[in-house]
């Protein structure tokens, strides 16, 4: 039984762990960029800010 259980596990990995490749002409179709860009504020003047 213990010489069956490891290969049956490297099989299960095996198995599992193949992918099929993602098409590359789809992978930024569901992205979406929203900036809300004030003209009135001079970011030279600050010295540190974060984006959430």
């Amino acid at each position: 039984m213990k010489k069956l259980l490891f290969p049956l596990f490297m099989l299960a990995m095996i198995v599992t762990s193949c992918e099929k490749d993602p098409d590359m002409n789809k992978l930024d179709s569901d992205y979406s960029v929203y900036t809300d860009y004030d003209n009135s504020v001079h970011f030279n003047e600050f010295s540190a800010y974060y984006l959430p």
